[in-house]
């Protein structure tokens, strides 16, 4: 069997591999992917769990992770916040965790522009519906945003996103004055440098950003380019269309009132999508900005809520996947429309997972590998049930020897029946050993035929292992 060693000629790289399509469907407070109504009574829908190891355990025989505190003191558990609490712990303590562990289908994040008649002059915040880490979220991709701006010039966080980065005018102090159009959210605003000044919030560039996170477990290294679709479907017809039909991030709209207009934009190694476009896709109304939680009550207090006629609004993509609320026909019996009840969502794409590879070059040379250790290699006469039978003259206290003529069996077809061609050496390669820097076999390659090797013949085998 021909042996390769790593060694420095040894060719890493990554092979990309594409995953299957994933489809995601949405409907007031239900989320289905690929179409799975429910995966098992552990299983909500629209979730996925770690191996699925637990889908249909009763709930009190759950397989569970134990981590124990060991004598070097290296185990941190989730729940220590500080030294003290570690200190409490006592070597040989456990720690458990109850799976499944699970991840839910992408999730939207609205953030909603507040206005005067000058303009946007910062975030409008809404129990329930918008909050303000959504907007530190969407200033942390800045740098994000603008590094894919060599493949579109819609990358552009200042320019479609938020104003100077999100950075409040206020915090520019005096210098605000010298360039009143950055900070400006409508061009045709016309705010004074105490206006600014007095602005604490980040500024908006729209009045709706829809912000969709994907969780990675469901696209691997990457979204793959071109295969983003979405689909706005309301009281059941197709409305709207979008897709990233030129495959550089920008989200064209095939189907709707503005064909060929870019609605947002796909931050493909993050799984992120950005929904910027807030044009009428049909003239309806629709609960998109109704509350998640809450108690439909004419009583003031913060989960207590009056319905409110501000919830409703036209379908646009910035309120793409909106289909969450506490809402329903039972809550309010004479009008459901305050919950997202005739919009229903299709999202779908593609990812791609780069798998580290190593590939190898194993060689077997001319005049090499003429000899097998496999008994059925010499002739049948001489053939003996052990080794020593086979090979060993005699062995003795003092001496040994090994038999002068072995006769090796000859291979060679003839071309005539009965006969056998002139005797010559040829072996068939069946397996490649792959060893480490310590001569240790980690794995063996086998081939599908074994290969005739001559001593007039060489052979190179490329191998690939992912690492």
């Amino acid at each position: 069997m021909p042996q390769y060693k790593f060694g420095a000629n040894d060719i890493f790289h990554n092979v990309i591999k594409a995953y299957p399509k994933y489809v995601f469907s949405y409907y007031h407070n239900t989320s289905y992917i690929n179409n799975r109504n429910t995966q098992g009574q552990n299983v909500v829908s629209g979730g996925v769990y770690l191996q699925e190891i637990c889908v249909d355990r009763p709930e009190d025989q759950l397989i569970t992770a134990v981590i124990h505190k060991g004598g070097n003191n290296k185990f941190i558990f989730a729940s220590v916040t500080s030294s003290l609490q570690y200190k409490n712990i006592q070597t040989g303590d456990t720690a458990s965790m109850v799976y499944p562990i699970s991840s839910s289908a992408p999730v939207r994040r609205l953030i909603i522009a507040e206005k005067i008649s000058k303009g946007r002059i910062g975030v409008d915040i809404r129990d329930g519906a918008t909050d303000r880490e959504t907007v530190r979220e969407a200033i942390a991709l800045k740098n994000t945003y603008d590094h894919y701006k060599t493949i579109s010039s819609y990358y552009d966080f200042d320019k479609y996103i938020m104003v100077s980065g999100g950075v409040p005018p206020s915090l520019k102090g005096p210098s605000v004055g010298k360039n009143l159009n950055l900070y400006d959210p409508d061009p045709a605003a016309s705010f004074t440098k105490t206006e600014l000044n007095l602005m604490t919030q980040s500024i908006p560039k729209n009045d709706f950003t829809n912000i969709i996170s994907i969780p990675s477990i469901f696209y691997g290294s990457q979204i793959k380019k071109g295969s983003v679709d979405l689909k706005f479907y309301f009281t059941g017809s197709l409305i709207g269309r979008a897709q990233d039909t030129r495959r550089n991030g920008e989200l064209i709209e095939t189907t709707g009132t503005s064909v060929n207009t870019v609605v947002g934009m796909v931050l493909y190694n993050e799984g992120i999508i950005v929904l910027t476009a807030s044009h009428d896709l049909n003239s309806s109304t629709d609960g998109y900005l109704s509350p998640v939680t809450g108690t439909v009550t004419t009583i003031g207090g913060p989960s207590n809520v009056t319905l409110q006629p501000a919830w409703k609004k036209t379908p646009s993509w910035t309120q793409f996947l909106a289909h969450e609320s506490f809402i329903t026909s039972s809550t309010d019996p004479d009008s459901a429309s305050y919950g997202p009840i005739s919009s229903s969502y299709i999202l779908e794409y593609q990812g791609v997972n780069k798998i580290p590879t190593i590939t190898m070059m194993a060689h077997a040379s001319k005049n090499d590998l003429n000899w097998s250790n496999n008994p059925t290699y010499i002739e049948k006469s001489n053939l003996a049930t052990t080794y020593t039978g086979s090979f060993v003259l005699f062995t003795g206290s003092k001496d040994y020897a090994e038999r002068d003529n072995i006769p090796i069996k000859n291979t060679v077809s003839s071309s005539h029946c009965g006969f056998t061609a002139s005797y010559q050496p040829q072996t068939f390669i069946s397996k490649v050993g792959i060893y480490d820097e310590n001569e240790e076999l980690i794995a063996i390659a086998k081939m599908a035929t074994p290969i005739r090797k001559t001593n007039e013949q060489d052979y190179t085998f490329k191998l690939k292992l992912d690492l």
